[in-house]
């Protein structure tokens, strides 16, 4: 019994250091965004940026999603676990290019470098603490809390970018990127050096080593080719739902997680003001994702996603018009 309830406590664990190291991954992929974000006022003043110079941080945006889209087959060619375990220095470095960015080009190609490297790690990391995973119950467990992490990460960077907001210049941003990168730096520390982590990925190797080669398959898949095979009717209907949820909520979230404290600014609010906000609203969002995330599994997921959309499109809708109001503006822009 003694040792049977010791086998389950390392087991628990191991699955509360996997989820960690995958959620830091979460945690700086949105922590650039935000801290981005909630510094974006104090930071364009400092370096003389304009409007138009602004709005062309949404690349950042684009660096992510290209970072997604070919960090996966990066990683198939040089190595999963290679990659995971190194792509958290190039965040950083990018991150340290901002910390140190005196004009507007060089911020740029900070941004770039640590969205390629953040979009890049979300798949790879999920697939490759998957793939670690002893069971397929722990591994939903540790995909789960993906959601949590990100927004863990969201309140981090407002509650940092708060606590410097009082700071001159553009200081408090490049104090928010050190943070960043520190952080990063821990991350790729903790991946390539930790004898945990590397036994992990050697026991998850040896079962796939013992595993039949019948169980399963070894050969190459074509996504075109399954999507539009037999069960054609099924998978693209639920793929176009997928991509309609998506494309209208990043529409907003874009919008929303990359110029929140611009928008609060620009109507009126101190930085203070506005960074405070942002971590009222996503302390908000932190519990209702943790909520989520424990009835994910459950038949209460279909009815709470109802109520979550429900709830998504009217807080969309209503805010624009009374933010103008109570700031006396009609500036505030909508979300495009």
């Amino acid at each position: 019994r003694d040792m049977n309830a010791s086998t389950s406590r390392m087991k628990d664990l191991a699955v509360h250091a996997a989820r960690l190291r995958r959620g830091i991954g979460s945690m700086l992929g949105s922590g650039i965004i935000v801290g981005l974000s909630s510094t974006i006022t104090v930071v364009a003043g400092r370096l003389g940026l304009d409007t138009t110079q602004v709005d062309c941080f949404r690349h950042l945006t684009f660096a992510i999603a290209f970072g997604s889209l070919f960090g996966g087959r990066l990683a198939d060619k040089i190595g999963r676990v290679l990659f995971f375990n190194w792509i958290n220095l190039v965040y950083a470095i990018g991150a340290v290019i901002c910390i140190f960015a005196g004009n507007f080009t060089t911020l740029l190609v900070g941004l770039i470098i640590a969205g390629l490297a953040s979009g890049a790690d979300l798949p790879v990391s999920m697939t490759v603490v998957s793939h670690d995973a002893p069971d397929d119950a722990t591994a939903a467990r540790l995909v789960s809390t993906t959601q949590v992490f990100w927004q863990v990460g969201v309140f981090i960077s407002f509650i940092c970018a708060f606590l410097v907001s009082t700071m001159s210049g553009a200081t408090g941003g490049r104090v928010v990127f050190a943070i960043l990168a520190v952080f990063a730096v821990i991350a790729w520390a903790w991946r390539v050096f930790s004898p945990t982590f590397r036994r992990f990925h050697e026991e998850a190797d040896a079962r796939d080593a013992a595993r039949p080669a019948t169980s399963y398959n070894t050969g190459k898949t074509s996504v075109m080719k399954v999507l539009f095979g037999a069960d054609k009717k099924v998978l693209l209907t639920y793929f176009l739902a997928i991509v309609i949820f998506y494309v209208g909520w990043n529409l907003l979230a874009n919008t929303w997680g990359q110029f929140q404290t611009y928008m609060f600014s620009k109507a009126g609010a101190t930085q203070s003001l506005a960074t405070g906000l942002g971590i009222i609203l996503n302390l908000v969002t932190l519990v209702l994702n943790i909520v989520f995330a424990s009835i994910a599994g459950g038949k209460y997921r279909n009815k709470a996603f109802f109520v979550g959309i429900i709830i998504s499109v009217i807080g969309h809708d209503l805010p624009w018009p009374w933010a103008a109001r109570i700031y006396g503006s009609s500036s505030v822009p909508p979300p495009s």
